[in-house]
């Protein structure tokens, strides 16, 4: 069976019927003179499939670390021995919920009216939907330029 590669940066272990885990592999000198297995986010499969797809990758791989786990995916590597450090937050906006009104947002107002001014317009939809990919390509480059000029793998 042909897999297309999602990220070509990332390696991916495949468990047939189950799901897959994203990884890179890692090795220093100094870190990690024994090769690690970093796994980004959660394994993408049913979460009742979670410590199986772990069990199958880990006895494959038993030196992982694992970044970018969600809540539910980290208590299960708890209830499989895993230690669990948390290291920063992700926040959560609820967008039909979410008002300007107050002090504390007023600089957010005074963006969104120099926005509204300046006749911009912010809308969601899939790529595929855009009427000039070639526009969107370019304005990718433009902005890689300014950060650095290549794109970001891996956490991003």
């Amino acid at each position: 069976m042909a897999y297309t590669t999602l990220e070509p940066t990332m390696e991916y272990f495949i468990l047939e019927n189950v799901g897959y885990i994203a990884y890179i592999s890692f090795r220093h000198w100094f870190w990690a003179w024994r090769e690690r297995k970093i796994i980004l986010a959660d394994p993408v499969c049913d979460t009742q499939h979670y410590q199986e797809i772990v069990r199958a990758f880990t006895d494959k791989y038993p030196h992982v670390i694992f970044v970018e786990a969600s809540k539910a995916f980290a208590e299960e590597l708890d209830k499989m021995g895993y230690q669990i450090n948390q290291f920063g937050i992700e926040t959560d906006i609820p967008l039909p919920h979410f008002s300007l009104q107050g002090k504390a947002r007023a600089k957010l107002r005074q963006w969104r009216n120099k926005c509204e001014r300046e006749g911009v317009v912010v809308k969601e939809q899939n790529i595929t939907d855009c009427s000039n990919i070639d526009e969107i390509k370019e304005l990718s480059k433009e902005w890689l330029k300014k950060k650095g000029g290549g794109e970001f793998s891996f956490l991003v």
